[in-house]
Parts: structure tokens; sequence; C-alpha cells
């Protein structure tokens, strides 16, 4: 589009003759620009473009750091094809956070309003997560039921059971929200995964230890046996320490593998953390109680 009907004036593109991008200047420089130079004397060749075939949060991330109102589109010989505007972005970026709320929710990405979408579209979106959800507690259970002799002969474990698991859904929640927008941002990248493990592992372990000094004092002081608060202190460190590995290291493993980060957020994360966390529970208490 040109003239009126163009989508941004901010930024003037200079091409040859044969529609090749040679640079952009911005309206400000050319205005100011003493009306004796040429167009050359105002060229740096230096900007950004993105090529047709870039993912879409390619765009987000470099307007989002050029702090630019348009991109340039080229192709594979920098011929220009159009222009992506900061408008076109957020639009975008609205998308993308939708589909990762709706990610994290455990439902599939809506393709229209919530509003729009009908009873039955609305719970085909929800169901398939939640029959999968099903499934892992199905696994919780069996979990449970292959300790059921431990259980029985100390029916105070049962009592700490919903603590131990909401307490490490939240801590992985927690660590994979962070990490999920961190690479978002671009502020972290796959390649630091290590740096993740060591930070990830020093904060579960703080968390492990403050939680595990809570609930043990608790244990102790409510139903009276020592043993048995150290047994849910010993748990609840463990579990931080493993629902923060799993909550950060998930995420970076899913964008290594190209696949977004934010199925792992929430329902799924927790549903994992509490199969593991009622294990790691049982086991310490079949070491420390019999």
């Amino acid at each position: 589009k040109f003239g009126h009907d163009a989508e941004t004036v901010n930024r003037v593109y200079v091409i040859d003759a044969n529609w090749h991008l040679l640079d952009d200047i911005s309206l400000r420089k050319l205005i100011l620009a003493d009306f004796s130079n040429d167009i050359l004397s105002l060229m740096d060749r230096n900007f950004i473009a993105l090529s047709p075939f870039d993912d879409q949060e390619i765009a987000v991330k470099k307007i989002k750091k050029y702090n630019l109102y348009a991109l340039p589109v080229v192709d594979s010989e920098n011929v220009l094809l159009g222009i992506v505007t900061v408008d076109d972005v957020l639009d975008v970026f609205e998308e993308e956070v939708t589909e990762d709320v709706h990610k994290a929710g455990g439902v599939v990405p809506l393709d229209m309003s919530y509003t729009a979408a009908s009873a039955l579209v609305l719970y085909k979106k929800r169901i398939v997560w939640l029959l999968l959800l099903l499934v892992a507690g199905f696994l919780s259970s069996a979990v449970i039921t292959r300790f059921e002799g431990t259980l029985l002969k100390v029916v105070a474990l049962a009592a700490f059971i919903p603590v131990l698991i909401d307490a490490g859904g939240n801590i992985g929640n927690q660590a994979s929200v962070l990490i999920v927008r961190a690479l978002a941002l671009g502020e972290l990248t796959t390649a630091k995964w290590f740096s993740v493990v060591k930070k990830e592992l020093t904060i579960g372990s703080l968390l492990g230890l403050t939680l595990g000094f809570a609930i043990g004092s608790w244990g102790y002081i409510w139903k009276g046996d020592f043993r048995l608060g150290l047994v849910v202190g010993l748990t609840i460190i463990l579990i931080a320490v493993w629902a923060n590995l799993v909550g950060s290291l998930l995420p970076v493993l899913l964008t290594k593998l190209k696949k977004d980060p934010a199925i792992i957020c929430g329902s799924l994360l927790t549903t994992l953390i509490d199969i593991t966390g009622l294990l790691i529970y049982f086991s310490i208490a079949g070491l420390l109680l019999f």
C-alpha cells in the first residue's frame, strides 16, 4: 500500500531497480537531513529484516528488542516483499499469550472468542486434557494402593498427603512459569540449561528446608510423633528439590525439541509431581517408620 493507504510512514525503505532492499531510513532522519545530501549519504546499510518463513514470535521479539514500528520482510535474495507493523505484532502477541494460557490451563487452544464458541466446542476443547489427566490420576491411585499396607500401619500418614502433593505442585508450577517466561522473553536460552540446574537446586533446597521445618514441626506437635514429623519434613525437602528441577528443566527440554513449553505448565506438571511425590513420601515412610 502507498500514500494515504500505507500502514506506517515512520520509515522509508530504500530499494534498487530490482526491489532488493538496501536500507531503511527513519522519517525523522530524512526530514532533518540537509536537502543537498542524497539518499546514499543517509544510508548505513544496517537494517533488521524478517524472512517470510520466520516464526511469528521472531517478529514479536525483534520489534520489541529494537523498538521498531515496522520490520521489512525479504526473501532469500533480499528482495523486499512487504512489511510487518507493530499492530500486526500486537495481534500475534495476543494470540500467543491466549494460546499459552489455554495450554497451561489444560485446554486445547481456542481459535475463536469464548463468547463465539458453542458449549459443544468448549466441551471438545476441554475433555481431551481432562481424560488424559484422569488416566494420570489413576496412576496416583495405583501408587497409594501399592503402599496401602504402610498406610494401614500408620494411618496418620494419610493426613499429610494433600499438604505434600499440593506443595510439590505449587513449587513446580512456580518454577515452570518463571522459566517459560524467561524463555519467551529471550532472557534464557536452552544452552544455559546447566546454570538453570545449579540455580534451581539451590532454590529448591532453600524452599525445601524452610517448608520441611514448618511441616515437620507441625507433624510432631499435632501427632506427638517425632519420627512422623521427620518423615514429612524430609519428604517435603526432597519433593521441593525434585519439583523445582522438573518444573524448570522440562520447559527448557521442550523448547530444545521445538515444542511449546507452555504445555507442561499447570495441571500436567502438577499431576506428574503428585505421582512422584507420593512415591518419595511412602518410600521414606517405609525406611524410617518400619
